[in-house]
């Protein structure tokens, strides 16, 4: 019995971890994404995420089928290039687990249904950071690329830029699941067009090339026939991003 739920255990937390990057890399793509809850089972979480193929690649590539474990949580990383190539980090969203452990939680008729309204509460926090409006303002100047890693968030260097915000966590027999994000709270643009921005004029920026980032593109079609309706309550975590 507690080995099935040791398994059912890490097939949560994998497809929740790809539901939680896909939510938030599509949040970046600079489009309402238009999907809806369902009750009939056939999409994990009972929320239909539209798969984008590029993360769950990218995803495949980069974890090698590991899962986030103590110490070492899923980052997603969402960065902002200019035409000069620089690129600066703009957020590290992360899936962490912890041994903070609650034996009385059942993982099939507990621990899923939670793990469902914090990801219900991602599609709404996730367009509540200023890169989200950034995103939205359509500047063909600016690209949005992303990356995802197992490790500590790749920002240590500049962490004072940076705001930690604990959006949701929850416990079972085998560990805690947590939702977290690092953002930064405030994201200055000059007016002009940013062909003219000087590179010292922006935080933060590298010209990494060992690191691997994938262009965040507008996959969707033109397909409008469904609709978002995410009924949670998440105003202590909007609250804590202003």
């Amino acid at each position: 019995m507690a080995s099935q739920e040791r398994r059912e255990f890490d097939k949560y937390l994998k497809f929740f971890t790809l539901k939680a990057t896909q939510v938030v890399v599509q949040s970046r793509q600079g489009r309402k994404i238009r999907t809806k809850s369902t009750v009939q089972g056939n999409d994990w979480f009972n929320l239909a995420i539209p798969e984008d193929k590029q993360v769950t690649a990218e995803m495949k590539r980069s974890l090698e089928g590991k899962l986030p474990q103590p110490e070492l949580p899923c980052c997603t990383e969402i960065l902002m290039e200019t035409p000069e190539g620089d690129t600066v980090i703009l957020e590290v969203w992360q899936v962490s687990v912890t041994h903070r452990r609650d034996v009385g939680v059942s993982v099939a008729h507990l621990l899923y249904p939670r793990l469902s309204l914090m990801l219900k509460s991602l599609v709404a926090v996730s367009r509540s950071t200023p890169a989200y409006r950034l995103s939205r303002q359509q500047e063909e100047e600016l690209k949005f690329t992303f990356r995802v890693y197992l490790g500590v968030a790749d920002i240590q260097e500049q962490l004072e830029e940076f705001k930690h915000v604990r959006l949701a966590e929850t416990s079972c027999p085998y560990g805690s699941i947590g939702l977290s994000v690092y953002y930064r709270p405030n994201i200055t643009l000059p007016s002009r067009s940013p062909r003219q921005i000087p590179s010292n004029q922006l935080p933060s920026f590298s010209q990494e090339s060992s690191k691997r980032y994938i262009p965040i593109k507008d996959n969707s079609t033109k397909d409008n026939s469904t609709i978002a309706y995410v009924h949670v309550t998440v105003s202590h975590c909007l609250d804590s991003l202003q």
